[in-house]
């Protein structure tokens, strides 16, 4: 049974490959990241068994490792997009094919093949010469598998909730509080210098860590082939039947859990409805403008996808202003302009801004077309949410650094900086249309690739954005630079100036050739990817 499932996801894999060139570009891109990383993880794992490293740190990596595999999947709502369970119940299956095929088929892919060359290294480092170097190839293998278990068993146990819309929400929140976590795990070496000393050095910082982690079940193999590497064969192979007895109690409860899932409906909820001009969006006019702008306000809270960068935006407004004010010394009042940092962030966004309609792009041309008010409505919603932030914050930061003179410079840099992102992103926008990825309710599966496109996409618009802002940018330093109070002012106003009818402009031309382009603009939409 095990070879039907792998020759089924080796078939659908190469039929998707295929027929979505989008899907086989993305494929081509994680190969290319995944290639140094896996040779990367193998050399490592070949000097940590090396005698000046001692093994140091083995455990530690395998620990981290395996969390990756605990907490990626849910984040990216599945480990496998080609074959879903809930689609395979109604065949003449047992649980234990069931549960056999799907775990042979979870082994083919990018990420796995990765683990697997990772861990491989390992061998390489620790195995001697006799009966011990069966014990580290076991340990290696269990490792392997313990990751593909453990990924099926928690994103099994959590499908119901993330099938939901709250379990989504809190699942895009807690990937924006993980790619901050891991910009943060980055100066932990820096602070552990800092604490122990230069001489000390992180070598005992690691094995005090690495005793506590030694006894999470996680890194039981890890020392499986310490012991062995010691010259402890037998308490290697208990290491090992440890190790083993987890992954079977895993795949266990995983069985357990999938015939649950396989016979239940996805969770469903009711959402409270309100009026279209509610809240923020009181303040908008009467007309398909402020009609379009209050329906961009709701899209930009109730898609996942969109959220997240309101998520971000608050976040980095935080850390500069906490940065200003724990910082040891004086702060330049230059630090006034890391307001515009955010307007920059935002602008990946303006890139795509009828990605959260979707589908749903068609209801605009039955009612008489996409046209200026559509996009001019987005802007606006777009300006309503980020230029007060913007605003609030430059003040924070010339509060605590008294950088007052360059208040108006920053804001008013900042609507340079919007209006040239939303100009060009109107453009963009209407040339390129791409629907944001939109999860299925299935959580096995995963990103179909299109979103390296999207990324290629958004890198090209922010260097031609780059381009065009650029006068008002040296404008802006000239200012700075020669430090007077009047040019600051007036500078202000050209950027301000400057960055509006970059907006305009970009915004007549976008509404002229969406005009030509209804029929390829909702296809391209509503296309599945």
């Amino acid at each position: 049974m095990a070879r039907y499932f792998l020759r089924l996801k080796l078939t659908l894999l190469g039929a998707a490959l295929r027929l979505n060139w989008q899907q086989l570009v993305g494929f081509v891109m994680s190969i290319v990241a995944a290639v140094p990383l896996s040779i990367g993880g193998f050399l490592l794992m070949v000097w940590l068994g090396g005698e000046t490293a001692g093994g140091s740190g083995l455990r530690l990596t395998l620990a981290v490792l395996t969390m990756l595999w605990i907490v990626g999947p849910p984040l990216m709502f599945g480990v496998d997009e080609t074959l879903d369970p809930t689609r395979l119940r109604l065949l003449p299956l047992t649980q234990r094919e069931l549960a056999v095929g799907l775990l042979v088929s979870s082994a083919v892919g990018v990420g796995p093949i990765s683990t697997l060359v990772f861990l491989s290294g390992a061998v390489v480092g620790f195995a001697p010469a006799g009966p011990g170097a069966l014990v580290v190839v076991g340990a290696v293998i269990a490792q392997f598998l313990l990751c593909l278990v453990v990924a099926r068993t928690v994103t099994t146990l959590l499908s119901r909730w993330l099938r939901s819309r709250r379990g989504k929400d809190v699942v895009v929140m807690a990937g924006a509080l993980l790619g901050i976590g891991f910009a943060a795990l980055g100066q932990v070496p820096s602070l552990l210098l800092s604490l122990t000393g230069e001489q000390a050095g992180l070598a005992p910082v690691l094995d005090g860590i690495e005793s506590y982690v030694g006894l999470a079940p996680i890194a039981w193999a890890g020392s499986a082939i310490l012991a062995v590497d010691e010259g402890r064969l037998l308490a290697g192979t208990a290491w090992l039947a440890a190790t083993v007895a987890l992954v079977v109690g895993l795949a266990v409860l995983w069985v357990k859990t999938l015939a649950n899932v396989s016979t239940r409906s996805a969770a469903s909820g009711k959402v409270a409805d309100r009026g279209l001009f509610s809240g923020i969006a009181a303040v908008l006019p009467r007309n398909r403008v402020g009609a379009a702008a209050a329906r961009e306000l709701r899209y930009q809270w109730r898609v996942p996808q969109l959220r997240v960068q309101w998520i971000f935006i608050p976040m980095l407004g935080v850390a500069l202003v906490l940065g200003a004010l724990l910082a040891p010394g004086d702060v330049s009042p230059l630090l006034v302009f890391g307001s515009c940092a955010v307007v920059a962030f935002n602008a990946f966004s303006a890139i795509n801004v009828f990605g959260g309609d979707r589908g749903a792009v068609w209801m605009l041309v039955s009612a008489g077309g996409i046209g200026r008010a559509d996009l001019l409505g987005k802007n606006v919603a777009g300006v309503l949410l980020l230029l007060p932030f913007v605003t609030v914050l430059s003040v924070a930061l010339a509060a605590i650094t008294g950088g007052w003179v360059y208040v108006p410079a920053a804001v008013f840099g900042g609507v340079a900086l919007l209006g040239t992102a939303y100009g060009l992103g109107d453009v963009a926008s209407v040339l390129a249309p791409s629907p944001l990825p939109e999860s299925t309710g299935n959580v096995w599966a995963s990103s179909s690739g299109s979103g390296c496109i999207t990324a290629l996409a958004q890198g090209l618009a922010m260097l031609a954005g780059t381009l065009l802002v650029l006068p008002a940018i040296v404008a802006v330093g000239f200012a700075v630079a020669f430090a007077s109070v009047p040019a600051m002012l007036l500078v202000s106003v050209f950027a301000a100036l400057y960055g509006m009818g970059l907006w305009w402009a970009g915004l007549t031309v976008a509404a002229r050739v969406v005009a030509g382009r209804e029929p390829e603009t909702v296809s391209a939409l509503t296309t599945a990817h």
